[in-house]
């Protein structure tokens, strides 16, 4: 019994020698905490970052855009205008671009298009010349949600484009059938280089009859631009009512003529 227990004894040393150099040698060679040991460590918050190392990246949950709704109509050539409206429910980002498709119930695809929203937007999209398949009686909008290039966008300056005397007139001369006029104002502190200003028309029941725009181009702060957004072709209903949508892209540095005061803070 007692040589079992020496026996025991002498193990015990030897597990607690062969401890004691193995720590030894792990505490000789082990190297300091660092941010880039892919360890959370050293009182970091997250695996390296927060606490002594560089700040954690903030995650970010934006929630998709939203179609709201897609109308066509016929423009007379034996295309289509389409109407699209999408609203961005994200507060403080913006799409400084965003691509989507038309797809019509056969399941084909249009070319790709690109267009750019603002936090909290709804905005028109116009798609003019979209010939939809002869076998075909719908459309619907596709975007591509791994493709936005989302930008925040805080304090910035709301483009303030006000639209004044908005009014449907049928052409006496010229090649186009109908216009839409009226008097756009920039009352933001911001020369604008292109703005885009979009016209849609309905009849007395709210049926989407087509859409155009007109681009202005060097629009300064304080001033005024009639507008005129012509219509080409000879429509088969009769116009009730008029809707003047215009837009400018924040998102574009080359967009900024000159600033008056604090400008846009985008996160570029």
């Amino acid at each position: 019994m007692n040589n079992n227990r020496k026996r025991i004894v002498i193990l015990g040393i030897y597990l607690a020698v062969i401890v004691l150099i193995g720590a030894t040698i792990y505490f000789m060679f082990k190297s300091d905490p660092t941010c880039y040991d892919g360890i959370r460590n050293q009182g970091e918050t997250g695996i390296d970052c927060g606490g002594p190392c560089s700040p954690c990246q903030k995650r970010i949950t934006l929630d998709k855009l939203k179609v709201e709704s897609v109308e066509m109509a016929d423009d007379g050539k034996g295309g289509k205008d389409v109407l699209i409206k999408i609203y961005n429910p994200n507060e403080e980002y913006g799409a400084r671009s965003f691509q989507y498709v038309l797809v019509d119930d056969l399941g084909n695809r249009s070319k790709v298009y690109t267009d750019f929203i603002l936090p909290k937007e709804t905005k028109y999209v116009i798609v003019n010349d979209y010939f939809l398949n002869k076998q075909a009686t719908t459309v619907s909008v596709g975007i591509n949600n791994e493709k936005i290039d989302w930008r925040q966008v805080v304090n910035y300056d709301d483009p303030k484009l006000v639209v004044a005397n908005k009014r449907f007139q049928k052409a006496t001369e010229g090649v186009f059938y109908a216009k839409i006029i009226g008097l756009l104002t920039n009352k933001s502190g911001i020369d604008y280089e292109t703005i885009k200003i979009k016209g849609v028309l309905r009849d007395e029941n709210g049926v989407f009859l087509g859409a155009s725009y007109q681009i202005i181009n060097t629009l300064p702060a304080n001033e005024k631009r009639e507008f005129q957004i012509v219509f080409p072709n000879n429509l088969k209903e009769r116009v009730h009512s008029v809707e003047v949508q215009p837009e400018t892209n924040i998102f574009k540095s080359d967009n900024y003529l000159k600033i008056k005061g604090r400008g846009n803070n985008l996160d570029m």
